[in-house]
């Protein structure tokens, strides 16, 4: 249909605010005095066929809550809040013209009993006062009245550069907070440790510094600084905030018997800069230190 010829630039967008819409129509917000602020709409007080309760304006109803193939559940809730900030906006006139808020192409339409025929193509047409549904191959949009017109709405792909600049700037602002350094804090200190017991497992040893490990991590980065201290049973990684802000960690990996080793991370109860102790292995259990917590 005319309205999905920009798929290629806006393929997940035009994929939930066009062909998946599919909240039920009970879900829509509506306004009883919305058809009356509507200059192309006649009094329907009257009129019941559905060529008549089609005209005027329809906006999408988007499922905010669909998945969407290929995204990682962050990348998934960043696009949940995006795409709420979304509007699209259809536009049936009484002489059988329909436009939308996508851009300024105009199609035609017409209705023949419970059947729409738009820009050529047969789709299923539901209808009333307040609501709109139009299916398709099985698929269905959504939609409520609304007494926005096209003209009062962005285009997508502007509404999509607004959005994607504003997600932008919500990541740059996660980037830089606790809680995101902490986790790649975190992150680094369970892979000194895996990199520790494979090691282990090659050498019967362990490994003296951070470039034996080969995991290319840097000792010092501007939020945390990184080290290992080993004994012949145990050796412990360590990553200590350089802003007291941010939460210290220390990983442990001990040999146990027949050559297996076990691992622990702990991270400080509260942000510092102070050096922590050392997990301890006591009766075959791995305990955090004083002052700290299990995460892994």
């Amino acid at each position: 249909m005319f309205w999905n010829q920009k798929s290629i630039v806006l393929p997940i967008a035009l994929s939930l605010l066009v062909i998946g819409c599919t909240q039920t129509t009970e879900e829509a917000t509506t306004d009883s005095t919305s058809t009356e602020t509507i200059e192309t709409v006649p009094d329907r007080s009257s009129q019941k066929d559905a060529a008549s309760l089609l005209v005027g304006n329809w906006k999408a109803i988007v499922d905010t809550d669909a998945e969407t193939n290929g995204l990682s559940e962050e990348e998934q809730q960043y696009f949940d809040e995006m795409m709420k900030d979304f509007e699209f906006i259809m536009k049936f006139t009484e002489d059988g013209q329909v436009m939308t808020s996508m851009d300024d192409e105009i199609a035609e339409y017409k209705v023949e009993g419970d059947e729409i025929i738009l820009d050529g193509e047969r789709s299923q047409l539901t209808v009333t006062e307040t609501e709109l549904t139009i299916e398709t191959d099985g698929e269905t949009m959504s939609f409520s009245r609304t007494d926005k017109d096209v003209s009062e709405v962005a285009d997508l792909e502007s509404q999509m550069e607004t959005a994607t600049e504003k997600i932008e700037a919500e990541i740059e602002s996660d980037i830089g907070s606790a809680s995101f350094k902490e986790a790649e804090a975190q992150t680094y200190t369970g892979a000194m440790n895996r990199a520790g017991q494979a090691y282990y497992l090659e050498n019967a040893a362990f490994a003296n510094t951070i470039e034996d490990l080969a995991l290319g991590l840097q000792e010092e980065t501007d939020d945390y600084q990184y080290s290992i201290r080993t004994t012949e049973m145990a050796s412990f990684n360590y990553a200590i905030s350089k802003n007291e802000e941010f939460k210290s960690f220390v990983g442990g990996v001990f040999a146990m018997e027949d050559g297996v080793t076990e691992t622990v991370v702990c991270v400080a109860d509260t942000p510092g800069m102070s050096q922590l102790g050392e997990p301890t292995l006591q009766e075959n259990e791995l305990l955090c230190p004083e002052g700290t917590t299990q995460v892994e």
